[in-house]
């Protein structure tokens, strides 16, 4: 199985994510870090959950518990 920069075997690629963004997440408890922390669980949950299902050979609801 290929991991690469078009993603794991064709599924779900990981999102590129800029510097600017990470930075506005960088002071926990602010209303930016809270909306900036649970925007990059949106882009990241699938990519991470199909990299586990594919890579790690982990059956649906093993690779939801180990997603989150």
């Amino acid at each position: 199985m290929a991991v690469s920069d078009r993603g794991i075997s064709g599924d779900r690629e990981f999102p590129s994510t800029s510097w600017s963004f990470l930075l506005r997440a960088r002071e926990p408890g602010s209303a930016d870090y809270v909306r900036q922390m649970t925007r990059l669980a949106e882009i990241y949950w699938r990519p991470v959950y199909s990299f586990i299902r594919q890579a790690w050979g982990k059956g649906h609801d093993d690779a939801k518990d180990l997603t989150q």
